[in-house]
Formats: structure tokens, C-alpha cells, sequence
């Protein structure tokens, strides 16, 4: 009774086995469902923001009153979020209040469903949202919590980039990698490799004109 139920659709991994009804990653039609519950030692706060791409601030007063509800700290209370798209809004719009808390933010995109053209979507107690990121404040009431970070993917090359800035909500242009300007970056790469600037238009920016 009075339990919150958070749906999303995505991979994700139990015992060390990906559970992928998705079917992105491998040849197998899984359909299979993944729960996770907590008893009574959590205390639990579930909510949504929608509204991201037109009023991020929407509800935000709703989620400042779910952290206010478990009444956590640094040390027993997390928060933990899926996204469907506008993660950038989201994580902007809920960082002022996470941060004079201390409450650290960890969560995952929301994949649509295979071969469908329906955008990503959550539901929170039954009622489907897009353009949204469904979350869930977490205390634990007898211990602590711990949030960790795991890099997948390991640096073998002083030439490999990182993203540092993207703009644009639909389209993720690509502004800046290892915190430079993307075409400054690449202009020095195709200098280095003998090539010229002018052979890739793709680099130049567009004027007032259209050229």
C-alpha cells in the first residue's frame, strides 16, 4: 500500500548478466523485467520533472519537498534519476538545491523501445511521461550510503578527446572537447597531419548569410 512504482526501459545488469529487453546489445529477445524494491529500513521519496524542454522549474518546488520529506544527509541519502532526454536541464535546474544539501545525483538515459518509434518514456504510478526524469530520494535509515563512479572506457592515446560542452537539447552539437573550442581542436590536428583547414567545411562557421 502507498508504494511508489517507477518503470523505465533500458539495459541493465543482475549478477553480473546483462538484462537487455531492448535488445541493443545482444541477439536475444530477453523480454524480461527487472525489480528492485526496498522494505521499511529506506525511507523513499519518488518524483517527476517534466516540462524539461519548455519549463524546467515546473516542479521544482516538488522536489525540493521529497528531499525535505526523507529528511537525509550526505552520508545515509542519495538521489537517483532516469532521464529521457533533456538530462542537462534537469541536472542545472536540481543542482542548486542537491548541492546546498549535499546530496549526491547518480542515474542513467531511458532507451525507447526496440525497433519503435516512440520517443523514451517513463512512468511513475502508472502515468507515462516524456521529455522527463522521473527520480527517487533514498535514505537509509539503519546505515549508510555510497555513490561510486566506474570509467568504462580506458585513455590509450594522448589523442583521444573528451567532451566537455555540447549544445542543443535535440541535436548535441559538439562545442568544445578537453575544454577547447572543437573547431581549434581539429584545426590543429589537421595542420599536424599535413592537411588544410579549408578541405573540411564542416569546421567553418556558418555567417549571418547562410555561407
Amino acid at each position: 500500500p502507498e508504494t511508489d512504482v517507477i518503470g523505465v526501459m533500458g539495459s541493465s545488469y543482475n549478477n553480473g548478466k546483462l538484462i537487455d529487453s531492448t535488445n541493443f546489445s545482444t541477439q536475444e529477445h530477453n523480454n524480461l523485467v527487472q525489480v528492485v524494491g526496498f522494505f521499511d529500513d529506506a525511507e523513499i521519496a519518488c518524483g517527476i520533472m517534466d516540462r524539461l524542454d519548455s519549463a524546467p522549474l515546473y516542479r521544482i518546488k516538488e522536489f525540493e519537498d521529497n528531499l525535505k520529506k526523507v529528511k537525509g544527509n550526505h552520508d545515509n541519502t542519495v538521489c537517483i534519476g532516469f532521464s529521457t532526454n533533456y538530462e542537462e536541464n534537469f541536472v542545472s535546474t536540481t543542482k542548486t538545491i542537491l548541492e546546498k544539501n549535499n546530496i549526491e545525483l547518480v542515474g542513467g538515459s531511458v532507451s525507447g523501445a526496440f525497433n519503435k518509434p516512440e520517443e523514451a518514456f517513463v512512468i511513475l504510478n502508472d502515468k507515462k511521461y516524456e521529455r522527463a526524469t522521473v527520480y527517487c530520494f533514498i535514505k537509509n535509515t539503519v546505515g549508510k550510503v555510497k555513490t561510486y563512479r566506474n570509467d568504462i572506457y580506458k585513455k590509450t592515446s594522448s589523442k583521444l578527446l573528451q567532451i566537455t560542452k555540447v549544445s542543443g537539447e535535440d541535436n548535441r552539437i559538439l562545442e568544445e572537447v578537453n575544454g577547447q573550442d572543437i573547431r581549434e581542436v581539429l584545426k590543429e590536428r589537421l595542420v599536424s597531419d599535413g592537411r588544410t583547414y579549408d578541405e573540411y567545411p564542416i569546421m567553418k562557421k556558418e555567417s549571418n548569410d547562410g555561407t
